[in-house]
């Protein structure tokens, strides 16, 4: 179990460097940060000048090497300073750290929508198998994975804001504010979390031991409940984690559509704005947390299954 953990802590290390270099490249891949961060009116002594407090004017390794490490105007990534935003003249880091807890707050309600509909429907659609409750079951699968986010955000706010009156149409003033963006992102996660649920519970259902805890006479819901489940519950844990993570770094839809005041729209905002400093800075502390999700889960994964971790 420990190697286990150990070679787990060394893949997600790579994958976070892997993201930094990815991060630091996003200046680049446009051409010159100067043509991109400055406004079309400036001089070139200006941008001069500009490239040389920012270091853009030293070679990309040493520009790489300041980017982890810190030069005279930062203290690197690797200490958490991104630099000041542009736009807002404040740290980067500390500016989406700002926006982080209503991120967490709509992923987390969000997934507990998806659970609450995915579970007994996976349960119901794998013990009535074939039957009409499978076959409404899987369509509301089908729709929960094709529909937009954009567009099923915009057909409730059109439902329960404008014409009942029931919900606000965006921000986030009180409880109830998160009640329709957390439907408009958690149908998609309740669709993978239902499919999951009901394929791993038939293949658990037709094993031998359920069988013989059937045959001892124990009642349906027994052998459901206490054997068949348990053990079918495993991968579903996984997908739960992966679709954590996934809403944690991937509701910028659904933030922009309901003005929800989180990670994904100041993203938004900074491109438009062109503060990079922000972007770089929400997408690496977004994929850090997805991470760290993705690690966690397969800790716990190989902690309810030991197969897991002795393979």
């Amino acid at each position: 179990m420990r190697a286990f953990i150990i070679r787990g802590l060394l893949q997600s290390l790579i994958v976070l460097w892997l993201v930094l270099l990815i991060v630091f490249l996003m200046l680049h891949m446009t051409g010159d940060p100067a043509d991109v961060m400055m406004p079309e009116e400036a001089t070139l002594e200006e941008v001069a000048a500009f490239n040389k407090e920012m270091g853009f004017d030293k070679p990309l390794y040493v520009q790489y090497f300041n980017f982890l490490f810190g030069h005279e105007k930062n203290l690197g990534v690797l200490r958490g300073d991104f630099g000041h935003s542009f736009y807002h003249s404040v740290p980067a880091m500390g500016l989406v750290t700002e926006r982080i807890p209503a991120t967490v707050i709509l992923a987390v309600v969000a997934l507990c929508v998806g659970l609450v509909i995915a579970i007994p429907a996976g349960i119901l659609s794998a013990v009535f198998r074939k039957s009409w409750v499978d076959h409404f079951s899987s369509v509301l699968s089908m729709a929960g994975q094709s529909i937009p986010n954009f567009w099923l955000g915009l057909m409730l706010i059109i439902l329960f804001s404008e014409i009942l009156g029931w919900l606000p149409t965006s921000g986030y003033r009180e409880a109830k504010s998160v009640v329709l963006p957390a439907l408009a992102a958690g149908l998609y996660a309740t669709a993978r979390i239902m499919r999951m649920m009901r394929s791993t519970l038939l293949e658990v259902m037709a094993q031998d031991f359920v069988n013989t805890a059937r045959s001892k006479g124990l009642t349906e819901a027994l052998v459901i409940g206490r054997h068949a489940l348990k053990n079918a519950s495993i991968p579903v844990v996984t997908i739960i984690g992966l679709e954590l993570g996934g809403l944690l770094s991937g509701t910028v839809v659904v933030e922009v559509v309901f003005a929800w005041p989180g990670v994904g729209w100041l993203v938004v905002e900074s491109i438009m704005a062109n503060d990079y400093p922000v972007v770089q800075a929400a997408v690496a502390l977004l994929s850090f947390m997805f991470v760290g999700v993705n690690l966690a889960v397969d800790i716990l994964y190989a902690w309810l299954d030991p197969r897991i971790s002795y393979s």
